[in-house]
């Protein structure tokens, strides 16, 4: 009846052991178990280091406090040879304050160190090297270790053995599946390298084959050639142009060109652009509605690059709804009246938290080949970061997406005209979180155009 219920105990033991999944409370709970159930005096945990061969202490049980000393004594091959070759075969060693001459230098001072007459080391036998370790003592004037206690503390250490080289595999593996920082910026590299390399490769063909035509048509009065295929080749020269232009604003701390700043209204301004795009929310079968508190302030700003904010992310809430859903705005004031929020609010399909880390990324897009090359939400963090302000996203697949601009108002005391100035281009960085929120309506993966 004792053995059943001894085996019943240690069953139950290692079964707490290896519902652990992290290192520290793994070897605080070995030690609580020691210490507390097993009515030990005191205990603690050494592993071998890097090169397998020195011993250092790691953890002690809460409540032995003396052992603390035992941390600064060193345990290396020169100082300790035969016990750390007696545990690298996996020998269980009783060291006492009797033999302490009998003893090797770094051991004598172990029992002593934590006032017990006896100390029992059982080695920690992984499944194919030690790899450490469990000092028990008899501090508290205990009894002499019996053979039973030495039964049962190398079946408790072998299972924690076992459970530590699980956590260590676990952690292995979770270190090799972590995308390593310069991974991911080769990664993004390689997308923006492929992406401009696509997008300039078209209107390139255009232009090439103009000049090529050009040769032999110089001297022939070919209206069409010279006019309408002389256009297109230019506005596909002005494509490349503004391509360009668009990658080289991706550098840490360009500036937009200097624009007209002016003083608007911004919620008059989310109001004509919804008008505007009435008409496409209409043949999509989407509700388009805004919402303007009185109290929103007036801004100052590049009007023009604000409604092209307002345009795409408009536009791109539209596309991503389904029939009947709802497209809402919300223009307010924010943080006390100093600057301006607005929202747009979608009830489609929701953001992956995959694709929320890549959204403002060039060339990143959700849509099929040829709906757009990706570049209209890094225009959108582009401008909003010039204007000194962030953007949001929350999202969540399934319950849409909800991208939250925050702009600072930028007037003066008695301010109120236009004026030509260079916006700074200070960025406060947009952020991005996984949840909706309170707000029911979410907001769903704009696909950029």
């Amino acid at each position: 009846m004792r053995l059943r219920d001894e085996l019943t105990r240690l069953n139950r033991l290692s079964r707490s052991l290896h519902r652990e999944r992290e290192l520290e409370p793994l070897l605080d709970r070995l030690l609580e178990t020691v210490t507390g159930e097993l009515g030990f005096g005191g205990a603690g945990v050494l592993f071998r280091g890097v090169a397998g061969v020195a011993l250092a202490w790691r953890r002690f049980a809460r409540a032995a406090d003396r052992s603390r000393g035992l941390r600064d004594i060193r345990n290396t091959p020169p100082s300790a040879p035969r016990f750390l070759q007696r545990l690298g075969h996996g020998e269980t060693q009783l060291l006492t304050r009797e033999e302490g001459r009998e003893l090797e230098a770094p051991l004598r001072h172990w029992p002593g160190a934590v006032a017990a007459e006896q100390m029992l080391v059982v080695p920690l036998v992984g499944r194919n090297r030690v790899l450490g370790a469990l000092a028990v003592d008899n501090r508290r004037g205990g009894p002499s270790f019996s053979d039973d206690d030495r039964a049962r503390l190398e079946v408790l250490v072998h299972q924690s053995a076992l459970a530590i080289e699980n956590i260590r595999f676990v952690d292995d593996l979770r270190r090799l599946r972590a995308p390593s920082p310069r991974a991911d910026r080769l990664a993004a590299l390689g997308r923006l390298a492929a992406g401009v390399a696509h997008e300039i490769h078209n209107p390139l063909v255009s232009v090439h084959t103009f000049l090529q035509m050009a040769r032999s048509k110089r001297l022939e009065a070919d209206d069409e050639f010279w006019t309408e295929y002389h256009a297109l080749a230019c506005r596909e020269a002005d494509r490349i142009r503004r391509l360009v232009d668009s990658m080289a604003r991706l550098e840490p701390g360009c500036a937009a060109p200097p624009g007209r700043a002016e003083v608007f209204d911004p919620g008059a301004l989310a109001g004509d652009v919804v008008t505007l795009l009435r008409d496409e929310a209409d043949r999509a079968q989407v509700m388009l509605t805004l919402e303007r508190d009185p109290e929103t302030p007036k801004i100052r700003a590049v009007q023009s690059e604000i409604q092209q904010v307002f345009l795409h992310l408009l536009r791109n809430a539209i596309h991503a709804s389904p029939e009947r859903a709802e497209v809402r705005v919300r223009v307010f004031p924010d943080r006390g009246g100093d600057a301006v929020g607005v929202e747009v609010n979608d009830r489609g399909a929701g953001i992956s938290e995959e694709d929320l880390e890549r959204i403002f990324d060039p060339f990143f897009t959700t849509r099929a080949p040829g709906g757009g090359p990706g570049l209209g939400l890094m225009t959108c963090h582009r401008i909003v970061s010039d204007h000194g302000g962030s953007i949001q996203v929350r999202s969540r697949e399934g319950q849409g997406a909800s991208f939250c601009l925050r702009l600072p108002c930028g007037i003066r005391a008695g301010q109120e005209r236009s004026d030509r100035v260079g916006l700074t281009g200070r960025s406060v960085g947009y952020s991005r979180a996984t949840g909706v929120g309170d707000d029911p309506a979410g907001a769903s993966l704009p696909r950029q155009e």
